[in-house]
């Protein structure tokens, strides 16, 4: 891996932390802000980079502010904080301020009041400054005034370009994704054309191939290629559990995600086959003791992750859809970056499929290897059989070009690091 995205960290009354009461500290549930601080630093050297998850929609009712609203009412030097509907502020059944999704426990932030505005620009400065931050993540950022994301991307990009800016939007992003507020948007849109194809099994090979490349060109290419892809969140189901249990299907599902253009993410657990329902099912705690099964499906999501990594045409290639049946439940798609060339072949059927694929002039390679397998195919002119198993998967890649790291090299990956307290610091209130 070489990134890892934290849902909300800071201090909060909730076990979501969703509803901040203070954004410039570490939970002490966690740690301390300099154990934060310094386990950044630390993955960052290791050439792992973090996103932090930001919700400036809301707050808690115990956040300062919000405290001196309650207690000052009117003569509140906060007033403008919130979105008062009448005084006294209550905290009530039906509260008399705006709160998010009607929650009593998140009053709404009216981001746009200047001082307001000021202070959201502040706490990301706190954390890119103190920490190794390379991303945002803007929780329900469809609800916040795009003024504030137009200027927050101004105030962000102008001291540090890369930074990484996600916004939460389960639909069409378009707005948002036109150069002036995020970078990217979560892609359940992408999740949903897989859970329609390898889950409830509800679409056919034919539209899947549809919606995916529907998404692709739905956005500028240099958005989409960044687009942030999941199977699963903190807000989902876990895909496995969708899937029914059924591994197979699921790592069907993986094989697009990391082979299909964007960021591919995956929650934590899913790489070992973690399953759980709707909040809170869906996030419970790390299964830290591994059986053998987890290790064998933890194995194929490390060689896919490897061949990714190694692969240009898999990170940065156009898509293209080659083939698909819809009766036998196949799917072909290539990725090409000039002369860097994939085929990827999915079979999602109970029953072994043999594929004919006519290769198009931009795919120059006759002689492939699948870096999954090991199999070796040599195409007759333009055209390309494939064999594969039941509910299997292949990544072709032209003779030559597979990477070592799949053919057993004991090379020490960014995930196998360790990082202990004393390497953290001191245990400290901060």
């Amino acid at each position: 891996i070489n990134a890892i995205y934290f849902n909300p960290i800071f201090k909060s009354p909730s076990n979501h932390r969703y509803d901040a009461s203070d954004y410039m500290r570490v939970d002490p549930e966690f740690g301390t802000n300099e154990e934060y601080f310094s386990l950044t630093k630390i993955l960052k050297k290791e050439g792992i980079r973090t996103m932090l998850d930001f919700a400036f929609n809301h707050t808690a009712i115990d956040f300062a502010q919000f405290q001196d609203l309650r207690d000052q009412g009117e003569a509140s030097k906060f007033k403008g904080w919130y979105w008062v509907k009448s005084y006294p502020v209550l905290v009530q059944e039906n509260p008399t301020y705006e709160a998010w999704f009607g929650f009593p426990s998140m009053p709404k932030l009216n981001v746009m009041n200047p001082e307001t505005h000021k202070y959201v620009l502040s706490v990301v400065d706190f954390w890119k400054q103190n920490s190794a931050l390379d991303g945002l993540r803007l929780d329900v950022a469809n609800e916040v005034d795009m003024r504030m994301w137009r200027s927050l991307r101004t105030h962000v990009k102008g001291r540090s370009p890369n930074t990484y800016i996600l916004g939460e939007e389960w639909g069409d992003a378009t707005k948002w994704l036109t150069g002036d507020q995020w970078d990217a948007s979560m892609n359940y849109q992408f999740r949903d054309a897989c859970l329609r194809f390898f889950a409830d099994q509800s679409i056919t090979a034919s539209e899947f191939g549809r919606r995916l490349i529907k998404n692709f060109n739905q956005y500028a290419p240099q958005v989409s290629r960044v687009q942030y892809n999941l199977l699963s969140s903190h807000d989902t189901p876990r895909f496995l559990t969708l899937c029914g249990g059924d591994k197979k299907r699921t790592l069907l599902a993986a094989t697009v995600l990391l082979t299909w253009p964007g960021t591919p993410s995956i929650y934590y657990g899913e790489e070992l086959g973690m399953e759980g329902g709707k909040d809170p099912e869906n996030r419970r705690g790390m299964e830290w003791d591994r059986t053998q099964s987890q290790n064998d499906f933890l194995a194929t999501y490390k060689r896919l992750i490897a061949l990714r990594n190694s692969s240009k045409a898999l990170q940065s290639g156009t898509p293209t859809i080659l083939a698909s049946s819809d009766q036998n439940h196949t799917l072909v798609f290539s990725r090409v970056l000039d002369q860097d060339q994939a085929i990827i072949a999915l079979n999602r059927s109970a029953s072994p499929q043999r594929l004919t694929v006519t290769l198009p002039t931009e795919i120059s390679a006759r002689r492939f290897v699948d870096a999954l397998s090991g199999a070796k195919l040599t195409a007759s002119k333009d055209r390309l059989a494939i064999s594969l198993p039941p509910m299997a998967a292949a990544v072709l890649l032209p003779t030559g070009s597979t990477p070592k790291l799949l053919s057993g090299s004991s090379k020490e990956s960014p995930a196998n690091i360790q990082i202990t307290q004393r390497q953290l610091g001191a245990r400290r209130n901060s």
